[in-house]
Parts: structure tokens; sequence; C-alpha cells
């Protein structure tokens, strides 16, 4: 029943682009890792309502902060880019949250990423961020097996596209930030998911015939 209720309260509260927490979520252990990927403008009010409800101790965003610009196929929207791009980063880096961590994406130019953000650390592909105890592999791409071969890690957070959350030959956890945004308790282990807003494929163009995601 629980479960039932967690799903209209959610369908209720994003009709108002307000994102439903639920208690488990809110009182979890701490300190709390928010992630997301591939993030159209029109989504990050209601991200930012997020990150203002739980406060968490890093967000780390897996790539195409503005992915309504698909700045890989029209590199003439770079000025459009960067507009949009300055204003959420401020934004961003005005609210209740620790540590920000960013993964360029493909539809990313990283010179404007780097004149745009003042506290944030941006990662290359392939990272390895350390929290506490647990090692996490950032990408904005799907990681394959070798890439992380040599070294143990807990967690895999990558977007880009819809592929799915598990992977032959390892024993790591797969988060794809496109399929929902991730809150993870660095002490308990625990992951847990929140639905982006309605309409967030629709601006990726993920519900369009795909080309260069």
């Amino acid at each position: 029943m629980a479960g039932i209720v967690d799903l209209i309260k959610e369908h209720v509260y994003g009709f108002f682009d307000i994102p439903y927490v639920p208690e488990e979520i809110l009182f979890a252990d701490r300190p709390l890792v928010l992630h997301i990927s591939d993030t159209p403008a029109n989504s990050y009010r209601f991200i930012f309502r997020l990150i203002r409800r739980l406060e968490p101790e890093y967000l780390i965003h897996t790539g195409d902060f503005v992915d309504d610009i698909k700045l890989e196929n029209r590199p003439g929207q770079l000025v459009e880019y960067r507009g949009k791009l300055k204003k959420i980063f401020r934004q961003l880096e005005e609210l209740p949250v620790g540590r920000i961590y960013l993964v360029p994406g493909n539809h990313d130019d990283r010179a404007t990423v780097d004149e745009c953000t003042q506290r944030a650390v941006v990662f290359s592909e392939k990272s390895v961020i350390e929290i506490d105890d647990i090692r996490l592999y950032v990408s904005h791409y799907y990681p394959e097996v070798e890439a992380h071969s040599k070294e143990a890690v807990d967690y895999m957070l990558f977007g880009h596209n819809l592929m799915p959350d598990r992977q032959p030959g390892t024993t790591a956890s797969l988060l794809n930030g496109i399929t929902a945004i991730h809150v993870l308790s660095v002490s308990s282990k625990q992951v847990y998911s929140i639905p982006y807003p309605s309409g967030t494929d629709s601006a990726r163009k993920l519900l369009l015939p795909k080309v260069g995601m």
C-alpha cells in the first residue's frame, strides 16, 4: 500500500514540478550523494528544489549539463549553451549542497564549463572519486569492464543513453543517471531513486529517433 501511495504522491507533486521525497530518503544515513545526468534546462527547477529539500553533502553530475542543446551536433549553439550554463551553475553553486563534482559529456564544452564554474570540481572521463570508504567510478559513457578492471570500485555512475544498470564481469553497482535521480547513502550503502520531472525525456529528445545522444 505504501508503494501505491508514494506513486500517487509522486504524480501529484510532479504535476506542480515539486519533488516528492519519501521519509526513508529524508532520514537516510548521512552523508548523501545525489547523482544526476543529461539534464535539460527545464529540469533544473525540480532539481534545485530537491537539493534544497535534501541538502546533500555531494552532488555528482555525469554530463550533458544542458541536454536540450545537442552541442556536439550543433556547435553553432555554443553562445546559447554558455548563457544557459552560466545561469544554471550560478544558481547551483549557491544551493545548500556540499561538494559538486562534474564530468562533461559529449554535448558539453570543457572550456565553457571551466569558465562558468566557481567551486565545482570538474573531472575527466573514467575518473575515480573516493568518499569515506567507498570508491565511485564516474563517466559520461556506459563503463566498460576494461576501464575499471585494474582497481576495485563500489559504484559506477554514468549517463549518455538508456543502457541497463547491470553489466557482466563486475561486482560494482551501476547507476544510470538518465533512468532516475539517484540518492546514495555513503554509510549504509543504500541507493534510492527519485523520478525526473515530467517532460525530461522529451526535452532530452529520448522519445524521438536518437541521433548523437
